[in-house]
């Protein structure tokens, strides 16, 4: 992951802890929001809110499109058992 990379959003929004560790390899600047801060943007800035929310529907969106096309490649070159 570079530089922007948002980690944990699934447990934000799931309500359960984040399933990554994340390692930085040179001095990072790091921004947490909890659900508390979270759930209270929701409350005093409800577009702000929208448009974070439209931002992380298309980041899951695409990691989940990135996986999906991962597993398709892997399916067709036989790595993966035709179950799935």
């Amino acid at each position: 992951m570079g530089a922007g990379a948002v980690v944990g959003e699934l447990g934000l929004y799931l309500g359960c802890p984040a399933s990554a560790s994340v390692v930085a390899d040179r001095p990072s600047t790091l921004y947490h929001l909890s659900r508390d801060a979270f759930t209270q943007l929701e409350q005093t800035d409800p577009e702000v809110a929208t448009a974070l929310h439209k931002g992380m529907v298309r980041l899951v969106g695409a990691r989940l499109a990135n996986h999906n096309k991962t597993l398709h490649a892997l399916l067709e070159q036989g790595f993966l058992g035709s179950s799935l």
